[in-house]
């Protein structure tokens, strides 16, 4: 079953206000993530805003979107989801929704690592090295040599200075830059370890943790 969800707002505090409504149900007496309210975090933020190196990832991530939505009942969670493929057999399955929910989270933490290693008012107008770092640790260990280096050198073309990554993504939010990407390196944290100790908890769940 298809679900309508909200059309993308392209500002960092409103991808921040997503992950901390799923922090603050994780925290919960009831911790859960319905899967719904986990794909509203990256369409809360349309990356193509960055520019045209960001266009075909904010397509991957619009595609990896529908994919989990696809058959998914309005109440289901990622944990349901993942027992559910398991059941059928098809949680390995190229293109999965399990697999795809591993690769959203990924993307997820990729972004706290960079807002983890950025200075704000210090430092180069560049956050090639902060993207490269991020790659480096989330992504690169699963893509073959060729693939790095082409990332890496896509980075290094397109990744808009520093300066210009932050008015757009900030827009009028400037002054409180700080506690915006402290927020979401929080809240993200615990989004991220919770989907991986749902994930852990099963043996297919802990292989597709390795192998994506």
């Amino acid at each position: 079953m298809a679900h309508s969800i909200e059309a993308p707002k392209s500002t960092l505090r409103n991808l921040v206000d997503a992950l901390q409504a799923l922090a603050n149900t994780i925290n919960s007496e009831n911790p859960h993530i319905m899967i719904t309210q986990f794909v509203q975090v990256p369409h809360r933020f349309d990356l193509s805003v960055l520019g045209i190196a960001f266009v075909y990832l904010n397509w991957h991530v619009e595609e990896k979107v529908n994919i989990i939505l696809k058959d998914s009942t309005p109440e289901e969670t990622v944990q349901a989801i993942l027992e559910r493929e398991i059941a059928a057999g098809t949680a390995k399955k190229k293109n999965s929704r399990s697999i795809n929910i591993v690769r959203m989270t990924r993307m997820i933490e990729m972004a706290k690592i960079v807002f983890q290693q950025i200075k704000i008012n210090e430092g180069p107008d560049s956050i090639i090295d902060p993207m490269i770092a991020a790659y480096d640790q989330v992504f690169a260990p699963y893509h073959e040599p060729n693939a790095k280096e082409e990332v890496h050198s896509k980075l290094k073309e397109f990744c808009p200075p520093k300066s210009t990554f932050f008015n757009t993504i900030l827009k009028g939010d400037e002054n409180l830059a700080q506690e915006i990407l402290g927020n979401y390196i929080a809240a993200s944290e615990v989004v991220i370890k919770y989907i991986q100790d749902v994930f852990m908890s099963t043996e297919v769940g802990a292989q597709l943790l390795r192998q994506i």
